[in-house]
């Protein structure tokens, strides 16, 4: 039995196993759900970022091939843009913007269910800048490798629909990823506080919380079916 000041680890003989022992769901940092402020907060953030990466796409957009070219305006810059440059721009805003509608999304959900805790704040605003970077990854990998031509010839409207694909669904692309790469490259060891396979609160590997995805919900319920006998011996709560 723990006591009240011990952090409980996880069942049947991680130690044993060689594993490291994770804390209880709810007993690391951040833990406590998050206020009124922090969420009135959270989402005028989430909202500003969205009505100025829709603005800023909108004004880096290149006109059509017959018209001329002119500068883009943005935020009271004046940006002088080849084709390509705007390429990259436009990719890494169509990212930003799937991450901020991923965030936007959850944080509603979430907040609405009364389950937002702190722990998840961190991601809220770092999904938007990961989307933004791994669309830009995407973009390199099929312009290097599998789309060829010049960026005269390079639809725009579809790269920009893939790079809001990547920033909305980060997890999915990101395990696409590591599936594709996995073939060529070796698999790296894990460290020595690996998540574990199904994560710490029984979710997919990678973080990810149950149904939605984030958000801090609450763990699922222990099993109650009884101990293997001969096996493991049953824990002690």
């Amino acid at each position: 039995m723990t006591s009240a000041g011990e952090t409980a680890t996880d069942p049947a003989g991680s130690a044993a196993a060689g594993r490291p022992a994770h804390p209880r769901p709810g007993s690391g940092p951040g833990a406590a759900y998050v206020g009124a402020a922090g969420v009135t907060f959270l989402a005028c953030v989430v909202l500003a970022l969205l009505a100025l990466t829709v603005s800023a796409l909108i004004a880096i957009w290149p006109p059509s091939p017959g018209a001329v070219t002119t500068p883009s305006h943005v935020l009271g810059l004046q940006l002088v843009l080849g084709r390509d440059q705007r390429l990259f721009i436009i990719v890494a805003l169509a990212g930003g913007l799937g991450g901020l509608i991923h965030s936007g999304r959850s944080l509603y959900e979430y907040t609405g269910n009364r389950i937002l805790r702190r722990s998840w704040l961190l991601m809220y605003l770092s999904l938007p800048f990961i989307g933004s970077a791994l669309a830009v990854v995407f973009y390199v990998i099929l312009r290097g490798g599998l789309i060829t031509g010049s960026s005269v010839q390079v639809n725009f409207f579809g790269f920009a629909a893939v790079a809001a694909l990547v920033g909305l669904f980060s997890p999915e692309a990101m395990e696409k990823l590591k599936q594709v790469f996995s073939t060529i490259l070796a698999p790296a060891q894990p460290g020595e506080d690996h998540l574990p396979a199904a994560g710490p609160h029984g979710a997919a590997a990678g973080g990810a919380a149950p149904a939605a995805g984030e958000g801090g919900a609450a763990p699922a319920p222990e099993s109650t079916a009884p101990p293997v006998t001969g096996t493991i011996e049953p824990q002690v709560g």
